[in-house]
């Protein structure tokens, strides 16, 4: 859905894609039906998450060539790609293994530059196109300055491989690190240091040795192709401004690939905690959790059940924020469980509008973990509401509309 030359689409990582078969009828099934809910008659983008067992059997098969009958007979375009989950992520824990392989390893580079090769057999003439993906590493994984100057090699050895897509067919495609909570980067303090003090000096070195550029285009090369991806429940979670996280990324010329637009739940402290996140509780995915007041951290916890052992520690007054992505369409239940959606206020929407960020994603991949009260709606009809919600809040609408 194209809104005022931005690209806007929802993640396809919220159903189950771990065949490239699955892909395709996920494909075939809910966008139709999505654009229908939200009534737009233009092309319809997406989208998709492809992990490395998909993506393997997409080459095998050309199955680019497949996926782009099913988007022509449904006028559907790809414009961005999830490149953060590797490996499974539904059904079977994921925690902390989602981050693996990560940057240190060869692994990480050499499927992510396979994903630039299928993105750029899929993207129309004169769109550019997105990656995002794992922020380096989970935090405790990292032990060393020579690991991370080996994260520095093998995101500049993807930046060159980008480089090369782009200079032989003119599709520009741009990998966005994403700031998530507990990562070695989760904050915009770190994603600014992590770019300034290692990814260019470092990288511009690797760049050189690979294409014989000189410093100040290698740096050009690095900062086409390398920047951030925006979650905007990830920085809610740490008591950050999403508006003043893209404020700051952009004033140090950092390139923000796509913004993703997601909530984060929220809830203060009291007897009653425990009963009222129970349902909320589950054996997938990481839900990394900060207690604080007025912005400020007071605590921060790996996940859900370490924050509840510690619950009666807590003063009312404390707020939590716990990385569980919920529909930016629902507002609470009412009874004390909120979410961080009005974080995306007046403020972030004139921040998101006025930076030259070209793709917006909505982000919410845990339906199938939800809560049952909040699954009421069917999937599709779901995903058309937060749609709304969107179109609503940020005061554009689309081109059909």
């Amino acid at each position: 859905m194209l809104l005022d030359g931005r690209h806007l689409t929802y993640c396809l990582n919220i159903h189950s894609g771990e065949t490239f078969a699955d892909i395709l009828k996920a494909v075939r099934t809910y966008p139709p039906r999505i654009r229908e809910w939200v009534g737009c008659s233009q092309p319809f983008g997406l989208g998709l998450r492809i992990g490395e067992r998909a993506l393997a059997e997409a080459e095998a098969t050309a199955g680019w060539d497949s996926l782009r009958s099913v988007m022509d007979a449904e006028s559907l375009y790809v414009f961005t790609l999830n490149g953060f989950p590797y490996g499974r992520f539904h059904d079977v824990p994921v925690k902390t293994s989602v981050y693996e392989p990560d940057w240190r390893s060869p692994l990480r580079r050499d499927y992510t530059i396979r994903l630039a090769h299928f993105l750029a057999h899929l993207l129309p003439d004169g769109v550019g196109g997105s990656i995002s993906t794992v922020p380096v590493a989970y935090r405790a994984a990292i032990h060393s300055d020579a690991e991370l100057a080996g994260v520095v090699r093998n995101l500049a050895d993807c930046a060159v491989a980008l480089a090369g897509i782009y200079s032989r067919t003119g599709k520009e495609i741009q990998l966005g690190l994403e700031p998530e909570p507990d990562c070695w980067i989760d904050t915009t303090l770190d994603a600014l240091q992590f770019f300034q003090d290692f990814l260019i000096p470092q990288g511009v070195a690797r760049v050189q040795e690979l294409m014989g550029k000189g410093g100040a285009a290698a740096e050009e090369v690095l900062r086409r192709h390398l920047g951030y991806c925006v979650d905007t429940c990830h920085f809610a979670v740490q008591f950050e401004s999403p508006a003043e996280a893209i404020r700051r990324l952009v004033a140090a010329g950092i390139r923000i690939s796509k913004v993703q637009l997601s909530a984060a739940l929220q809830v203060c402290p009291g007897p009653d905690l425990s009963t009222r996140l129970a349902a909320f509780q589950d054996a997938v995915y990481l839900h990394q959790v900060r207690a604080g007041r007025e912005g400020v951290i007071s605590q921060a916890y790996p996940d859900l059940p370490e924050a509840l052992g510690e619950a009666s520690r807590h003063p009312p007054t404390d707020e939590w924020r716990i990385h569980f992505h919920v529909p930016l369409h629902w507002a609470g239940d009412g009874a004390g469980l909120r979410t961080t959606r009005d974080a995306l206020d007046p403020d972030f929407w004139r921040e998101l509008k006025r930076a030259p960020i070209p793709h917006w994603e909505i982000e919410t991949y845990t339906y199938s973990v939800l809560p049952d009260a909040l699954r009421a709606l069917p999937l599709a009809e779901s995903i058309a509401e937060e749609y709304r919600w969107v179109l609503s809040s940020s005061g554009i609408q689309s081109k059909s509309q």
